[in-house]
Order: structure tokens, then C-alpha cells, then sequence
């Protein structure tokens, strides 16, 4: 980048003074053109970077009974390691200037000096979890979760500098045609030699970060706690059936070293067990459509801290319905249902017709037509001066709105709109006329909506 930047710098420079010329006594001229440049020596090659120190090992997490007995334990993070500091960049081989030579120079570069790596962090403390019936007893336990040091950033590799020019600047007398006849002349070419540019320090790598405290969780029993499962996913199928949810609950509590032996080192918030909840969800299924077109669709259900359960739908379904409660027990009774894709299954029928009777037919080959409200967003275009439908035809959009519902009839899952009816010019709907459209349905479904667009292009 550094040859690449200094190159434009002097022909750049150069250039600018290409129509500069001096008279000597000779009648000969000191011309200064935009010349070639070529480098002599070899630049410095740069300095490998440092390796980024590895993160201290996480502390042990442990859990423990405080029944009265002392306990001492250790649960300290690992020290992050330091960055590998970068190497120096080498120096260039400068080798001998050429002399009058007919070229500008431009003499080699330093290397840079590698990167240090970055500092490792420390390791977080680990976790105490312990189980009591008496809170005094928490004071005989003396626990160490401290995180561990960071790493130190490696430091910068050192750059070397750039060779320097013996001589930067020299003339060169160049003459051309027969000596004593009129084709005969001089001039004399100007050459300059540039030094070569130092390298860049490396730069020091970041310092590590300090591991985090352990945390402490206190569980107010001593029989182990029961695992819980406070959220599952099941097929509609099988949510027919009531499914059970449980969730643990914990409060956040401040002063976590004041509850433990003296000179403990733990997070000063903790987590505090709080009870456990239960609740059960069932599917009650009355929508017209047959669950068994649906049964293997999934649902995540979720117990919240109050016992219900709030099902999550997929956004391939779409569902109407609502939920009740009662004591443990959520139902979620389905209205009405169907798969999102299906709201976008539309396809162009025929395209028929000319000035007011142009018509476009539209299938629904979902087959939810029934469940679905629809309407056609139509814009549609004709070819400019009528200069046929070529790719760099220009169009001129004659009518871009809603298709009004009394110009859409319905058969079943068929739309037929007739366009011919629209306000529209009968000069841009008459038979031969390039023209092209673009139709898009927006279909809603309860609080759902989904978009689909269609095309057409060709001759009336």
C-alpha cells in the first residue's frame, strides 16, 4: 500500500511539471517529464503478530448442605494468560543506488511490526448453590469465587526504517537525429530517487478483562430440588390431551456476603428459590376445519410465574381462538385455523376481453377462499405511443387503486374482475394494445394478512 501511495505522489507530482523547461547555454533543454519509476532493494519484511493470551478456566460450581458444620470453599476463576507481543518488523536490504540511470528510484521500505495478541480474561467464579433449613447456619461457610486476572495485551512489534537515497537528484543529457544536421537536438531529463518509508509500529494488543464474581443461590430446604419443565412443545394432536408444565420460581435478593462467613467473596446479588408452580393446557378444537389437516403442526407452550400457560403458534399457522383458566388448567379453544401458505396459493386464470368487457380470472388453488377476505390492488400500464412490448418498451400507468368489490365476482374458489369497467381510457383497453399489470391480493384471515402479487404482460 505504501509503494501504491508514494507511485501516484510522484508521477502525480512529476506530471504537473512535465511543460517546465530550462535554456542552457548549449541550446540544449532541462526537460522534467512524468518518468518511469523503479525500486532497487528489497522492502523489509513485517513482523509476524502476537497470538491472543487463551481466557482462564471457569470455576468449579458446587452444591452444599449448610447443616452447622465449617465449611471452606474455593471456587475462584482461572487467570487469563498475556498476549504474545508482536514480532519487530526485519529491515530492507538497500543494496547500491543505481547510477545516471535513465529512471526515477525509489529506494525500499521498513517492515512493520506485528500486533500484539490480546490479553486473555479471567475466569468467572463459580456457583454455590446451597441448601438450609436454619439461615444462621449459612455463616459457617466461607466460600472464594473470584474471578480471575486478566491478561496482559502483548505489545507492539518494533517498525525498522526505510533505506535512504544517495543521490536524489541527477540530469541526464539524452540528444536524437544526425549530429550537425537540422534533425540534431538535445534536452536534458531531470531524475529524482526517493527514500524509502519506515515501517508502522505494531500495535499493543487489548488488556483482558477481569473474571466475574461467583454466584451464590440459596435454596430454603434440604431435600434436592425437583427438576422442572416449564416449557414443551407438542403436535396439535396431542395437545387434545391435557399436558402438565412445571417451573421452579426465584426471587433476586441483594447481600449475599453478609448471609456467608466473614471475608467470603461471592456477587453481592443472589438468587433465592421461591416455590414451584404447576399448570396443565388442553386444546378444545371446534373449528370447522378437520384438526387431522393440521395435527402435526407444533406449538410451544410456556408456564408463566401465575400457573397459565401461554401456547405460542407457529407462523405457519394461523389460529383464532382464545384461552380460559380455570384453578391449573388453561384451555385454548380454537375458532378457527389454517396453514399461512395457503393464504398464498392465487394463480392468473384466463385474460380475456377488450375495452369494457377486458376481464382477468384468478384461481385459488389453496381452497380457502371461504375463510379468507380478499381484495385485488391492481396496477395496471400500457406501452408509451404504443411502441409495441419490447424489454425497453417505456410504460405509462394508466390506473394504479384498489379493484372495487363490485367489479370482483366469486365462484367458489375462482375471482373474475372485470377491468373493463374501470376508469380507464377504452384508447388503452382496445384489442392490439401493449399493455402489462401488476395484481396484488391482500388476504386477511382474524388478525392475520398476507400479500401476493401477480403479473402479466403482453397484447390486448
Amino acid at each position: 500500500m505504501r509503494r501504491l501511495r508514494k507511485f501516484v505522489l510522484l508521477t502525480s507530482a512529476i506530471a504537473l511539471l512535465s511543460l517546465v523547461s530550462i535554456s542552457l547555454i548549449d541550446s540544449c533543454t532541462v526537460t522534467v517529464l512524468a518518468n518511469r519509476v523503479v525500486h532497487f532493494g528489497s522492502d523489509g519484511t513485517d513482523g509476524r503478530d502476537g497470538r491472543d493470551g487463551q481466557s482462564g478456566r471457569p470455576g468449579a460450581s458446587q452444591v452444599t448442605s449448610a447443616t452447622g458444620a465449617a465449611q471452606t470453599l474455593f471456587l475462584q476463576g482461572g487467570d487469563g494468560e498475556n498476549g504474545e507481543d508482536g514480532e519487530s518488523g526485519r529491515s530492507p536490504s538497500c543494496g547500491r543506488q543505481p547510477r545516471d540511470v535513465e529512471d526515477d528510484l525509489q529506494a525500499a521500505d521498513g517492515g512493520d511490526g506485528g500486533d500484539g495478541g490480546d490479553g486473555g480474561d479471567g475466569g468467572g467464579g463459580g456457583t454455590l448453590t446451597a441448601y438450609y433449613a436454619q439461615r444462621s447456619n449459612l455463616q459457617r461457610i466461607f466460600v472464594d469465587a473470584q474471578g480471575g486476572r486478566p491478561g496482559r495485551g502483548g505489545r507492539g512489534g518494533g517498525a525498522t526504517a526505510g533505506c535512504d537515497c544517495r543521490d536524489r537528484r541527477w540530469q541526464v543529457r539524452q540528444c536524437s537525429g544526425t549530429l550537425g544536421q537540422p534533425d540534431y537536438s538535445c534536452r536534458t531529463r531531470e531524475f529524482v530517487c526517493r527514500d524509502g518509508e519506515s515501517g508502522r509500529t505494531g500495535q499493543d494488543g487489548r488488556e483482558g478483562r477481569d473474571g466475574a464474581l461467583g454466584q451464590l443461590v440459596l435454596i430454603n430446604q434440604l431435600e434436592p430440588l425437583l427438576a422442572d419443565q416449564p416449557q414443551q412443545t407438542k403436535s396439535l394432536a396431542e395437545l387434545t390431551e391435557p399436558t402438565t408444565l412445571t417451573k421452579n420460581l426465584w426471587r433476586t435478593q441483594t447481600g449475599a456476603r453478609s448471609l456467608l462467613a466473614s471475608g467470603s467473596n461471592v456477587a453481592d446479588t443472589y438468587q433465592e428459590y421461591a416455590g414451584r408452580v404447576e399448570g396443565r393446557f388442553v386444546l378444545d378444537w371446534s373449528a370447522a376445519r378437520s384438526l387431522s389437516d393440521l395435527a402435526t403442526v407444533e406449538v410451544m407452550l410456556q408456564l408463566q410465574d401465575n400457573g397459565q400457560v401461554q401456547p405460542n403458534f407457529s407462523e405457519a399457522l394461523w389460529v383464532i381462538g382464545a384461552s380460559s383458566h380455570t384453578d391449573d388448567l388453561t384451555t385454548y379453544g380454537v375458532t378457527d385455523a389454517m396453514r399461512a401458505s395457503e393464504a398464498t396459493q392465487l394463480a392468473l386464470g384466463s385474460v380475456s376481453g377488450r375495452s369494457n368487457q377486458f376481464q382477468v380470472a384468478v384461481l385459488d388453488l389453496g381452497g380457502q377462499t371461504d375463510q379468507l377476505s380478499t381484495q385485488f390492488h391492481l396496477t395496471y400500464s400500457t406501452a408509451a405511443a404504443d411502441r409495441g412490448d419490447g424489454p425497453r418498451t417505456r410504460y405509462i400507468s394508466r390506473y394504479e387503486d384498489f379493484v372495487p368489490a363490485d367489479l370482483v365476482t366469486r365462484s367458489q374458489n375462482r375471482f373474475v374482475l372485470n377491468l373493463g369497467r374501470l376508469p380507464i381510457s377504452g384508447n388503452h383497453l382496445r384489442s392490439g394494445t401493449s399493455a402489462k399489470f401488476e395484481l396484488k391480493a391482500v388476504r386477511t384471515f382474524g388478525p392475520y394478512q398476507a400479500e401476493q402479487i401477480l403479473e402479466w404482460q403482453g397484447r390486448l
